[in-house]
């Protein structure tokens, strides 16, 4: 009887989940601060960006550097081997002067991992903030060899911060026996 209870649950979590098992990814988010050196009187009005994956966001903010959130997800079970790929550099962003006028994002050339078991799913999605200076973008994805102009998501406006508080005089807590 007790056999019973416990082998056919146990036997169908094995059925069920067995898939997710066998198969494990990992995943990690990045974070990278970019700036060029440029003069106060030309800011930056466009920018190119070529990378590795078609999942690429724009939104301006304020100031004159470039911030680039990302998430590689990876199809390996294995953090460690996740965290030894960013710190060589797999993931790095360069950013550049393309002209007069531009600035130029791209990573290296990275090729496909391919482990025992065959090719390693590997996807990189990014979301860049540039400055708001910059008006225009154009994205090429390296994996497809697709150029395309990209949409910047303006930056919301800020709230109307509520009115100062007005300073009644020293509060007095009573406190009931």
């Amino acid at each position: 009887m007790i056999l019973k209870k416990i082998i056919l649950p146990c036997l169908f979590l094995l059925v069920t989940f067995q898939d997710g098992f066998s198969q494990g990814q990992v995943s990690q988010y990045l974070h990278q601060i970019l700036s060029v050196d440029e003069d106060e009187d030309n800011r930056p009005s466009s920018i190119y960006i070529k990378l590795h994956t078609s999942r690429v966001e724009v939104h301006q903010m304020k100031g004159t550097r470039m911030m680039v959130t990302g998430k590689v997800l990876l199809g390996v079970p294995n953090v460690f081997f996740l965290d030894a790929l960013i710190e060589k550099g797999r993931y790095k962003l360069f950013l550049s002067s393309d002209g007069s006028n531009g600035l130029r994002l791209e990573d290296k050339y990275r090729q496909a991992m391919i482990l025992k078991e065959g090719k390693c799913k590997e996807e990189v999605s990014y979301v860049i903030y540039v400055p708001e200076t910059v008006t225009s973008a154009a994205f090429e994805n390296t994996s497809t060899g697709k150029t395309s102009a990209i949409s910047i998501k303006k930056r919301e406006q800020p709230l109307v911060a509520a009115p100062a508080p007005v300073d009644e005089g020293p509060q007095v807590f009573i406190k009931e026996k």
